[in-house]
């Protein structure tokens, strides 16, 4: 993909919040998200430790754009956090991150999706991290989302998800456009 391309594959509505056009991915499977799709956003992550972060902030003030912050947003940026730094730390490069907004249920949900190239094998950037700062991940997934889960795509890679759902009963969501 040439750089002219790749300028017509991403644009900025503002707020730092790059959004892919199409938001469906050839490593994506098909849909198995259940419930009524409200706004949906797709970036591209660095596969660096610095990801992470960058996750955080976007997904700050995406949620803020979307109403919903406090205590709700807080929970999503440590789940963001968490499959991001895995996805960085054990898997192959092309990181994307996909927030959608969903209803279901009587309910507005935040489905985070971080697609990546599949297993890593061998040495990774996170190496060199103590052994006692791992493995909490599935039990800090358990402890703040609705549900968790992982799926292979056909070409290799991986998406790993979360759903948080919001702690009030609207299916609209204080959420406002724009």
């Amino acid at each position: 993909m040439t750089g002219k391309d790749k300028k017509k594959q991403y644009r900025t509505p503002g707020a730092g919040l790059p959004v892919r056009k199409d938001t469906a991915s050839a490593r994506r499977p098909r849909a198995s998200v259940r419930g009524r799709a409200g706004p949906a956003l797709t970036c591209p992550l660095p596969h660096s430790l610095a990801a992470p972060g960058r996750a955080r902030r976007l997904t700050r003030r995406l949620l803020d754009r979307w109403g919903l912050d406090g205590d709700f947003a807080a929970r999503v940026e440590v789940l963001v956090s968490e499959l991001v730094t895995n996805a960085v730390c054990h898997a192959l490069p092309d990181l994307r991150i996909t927030w959608r907004m969903l209803s279901r249920d009587g309910r507005t949900h935040v489905r985070v999706e971080v697609a990546d190239g599949g297993p890593a094998r061998g040495s990774s950037v996170c190496s060199d991290r103590p052994s006692d700062e791992r493995g909490r991940g599935t039990l800090v997934m358990d402890a703040l989302a609705s549900g968790h889960g992982m799926e292979r795509c056909g070409t290799g890679g991986t998406l790993h998800w979360v759903e948080v759902a919001a702690p009030w009963g609207s299916t609209a969501g204080p959420h406002r456009t724009g």
